[in-house]
């Protein structure tokens, strides 16, 4: 199966900001809507972006869209795992989970098929065509799906290093409130390039972020680039309180971690 097929379906579950990024993107990047499908579970802020899209025709039942789908794109709230994952999916069928802080091995056992983890960056710069993403495993047809988003892809070998990723499309947003010097940045995710290689063209990438929105004097309120408890919060918080760039990192990637255990512990205990 390719994503050029005629026949390909691909299927998204969860229309908010991300799922919403991901189908405009898949759209200015030539698929077709007749080879979309995206959940509606009946609710009218989901049915009205969808009409605003253009891609009412689109919508279907979940359990539907995850029996027909070849590829399955999953963005719905990490909250809302338990609930997608009780659907059947063919055995042929690619998953591609966006969900935040599930990890591989929770998506293997709750799948019969080809599984992949993907973390990416915000909403915003994958509808402007510079987004960022890595994926673990690296499948060639996974790859052909954020390729036809315009994605950039990014090599891991590790949810670690997916962990470190996650920390570091968190810092162009937090620069363009909070000032850092260059030397201080620089030195900081050369430190992070050393125990996480994905990190030598993630700091290209975030040196792009910052000057593209320099140019573009762009400016975000903290409150919008931080969910409370999230791994941007526990950054800045750091950040503000001694002022350490290295340090809010250290704070971000431990904030990471915790995240993803209790996920993966509620997870666990619910599927015992």
């Amino acid at each position: 199966m390719k994503i050029t097929d005629k026949n390909c379906l691909i299927g998204v579950v969860g229309l908010g900001h991300l799922g919403s990024s991901i189908v405009e993107a898949l759209l200015n990047g030539g698929v077709s809507q007749e080879k979309l499908m995206v959940s509606f579970k009946g609710s009218k802020s989901t049915l009205k972006r969808a009409q605003k899209m253009g891609i009412a025709s689109c919508l279907t039942d979940t359990k539907k869209l995850m029996s027909k789908a070849d590829i399955i794109i999953l963005a719905a709230k990490p909250q809302d795992f338990a609930a997608v994952s009780a659907h059947s999916v063919r055995k042929d069928a690619l998953v591609m989970s966006f969900m935040a802080a599930i990890p591989l091995r929770i998506l293997e056992k709750s799948f019969d098929c080809h599984v992949c983890r993907v973390m990416c960056s915000g909403p915003e710069t994958i509808t402007s065509g510079h987004g960022a993403a890595v994926l673990l495993p690296s499948l060639p047809l996974a790859e052909s799906v954020l390729a036809a988003a315009s994605v950039n892809i990014f090599q891991v070998s590790s949810e670690s290093e997916i962990d470190a990723f996650t920390v570091g499309i968190c810092i162009p947003p937090i620069l363009m409130n909070i000032e850092v010097s260059e030397k201080a940045r620089r030195q900081a995710i050369l430190a992070m390039e050393a125990d996480f290689p994905v990190y030598q063209r993630l700091g290209e990438w975030i040196e792009l972020e910052l000057q593209a929105a320099a140019a573009d004097k762009k400016e975000s309120c903290l409150e919008n680039v931080s969910t409370k408890g999230g791994i941007s919060e526990a950054m800045i918080n750091s950040l503000q309180n001694d002022g350490s760039f290295a340090r809010a990192l250290e704070r971000g990637m431990k904030r990471c971690r915790e995240i993803c255990a209790a996920i993966s512990a509620k997870l666990d205990a619910n599927a015992a």
